[in-house]
């Protein structure tokens, strides 16, 4: 719990500092209302997941947290290769399974 409390402030700042520099921005002509609405959205999810992980620690334990943690990786895989319309290798589809019955287990 203290190292995350430690890290978060620093994880900020260096990402406040390099994200200007990394990230394009998006122009006047593609900012749309939707596109603003999708930015927002994104850094309050963001915020909440690791408002989350403090209390994910707090109630779990840190092994159980990163279980957690790849519970979600292995999501947002599967939910991101469902939304597309791109197909999925029968080795990713193995992968994914066994991630999750190891975590289960």
């Amino acid at each position: 719990m203290q190292l995350l409390l430690n890290q978060a402030p620093i994880s900020t700042g260096l990402l406040m500092c390099l994200a200007p520099v990394v990230d394009t921005p998006p122009t006047a002509t593609t900012l749309s209302p939707s596109v603003c609405v999708a930015i927002i959205g994104s850094g309050l999810l963001a915020c909440l997941v690791n408002v989350s992980q403090f209390y994910v620690i707090n109630a779990v334990g840190p092994v159980s947290s990163t279980v957690v943690g790849h519970v979600k990786s292995c999501m947002i895989v599967g939910l991101g290769w469902a939304v597309s319309d791109r197909s999925m290798s029968m080795q990713s589809c193995i992968g994914i399974i066994m991630a999750f019955l190891g975590m289960s287990l």
